[in-house]
């Protein structure tokens, strides 16, 4: 149970890079990847291969899996989109002042 675990958990890791890559961009290999985090998810929501929740389980992550993708992917096109606008500060002018009296100095 802990190498599932723990082969869950670096598979995720693995795959977290890549979360605005869509699955149909995906290799067949990160595919088979994702397969296994999301049967590992499943299995840590308590259902079993053998319950008959196992496919509505894997049916809804693999679906959720994949919205969220396509969501983050929908994201950086529009960041990328987005025209760059940087702001030049102005010079102010400064105008000093020194006081003959007291040798204050006064800037505005």
């Amino acid at each position: 149970m802990k190498i599932r675990i723990l082969s869950a958990v670096m598979a995720a890791a693995f795959l977290a890079g890549c979360q605005t890559q869509t699955v149909e961009e995906m290799s067949f290999t990160q595919r088979k990847q994702l397969a296994e985090v999301i049967k590992q998810r499943c299995y840590a929501q308590g259902v079993t291969e053998k319950s008959g929740e196992f496919g509505w389980c894997i049916k809804t992550e693999t679906e959720g899996e994949i919205a969220r993708r396509q969501r983050a992917s929908a994201r950086e096109d529009m960041a990328a989109a987005q025209p760059r606008i940087t702001v030049q500060p102005q010079p102010q002018q400064v105008t000093c002042t020194r006081w003959a009296y007291t040798g204050d100095i006064t800037c505005r």
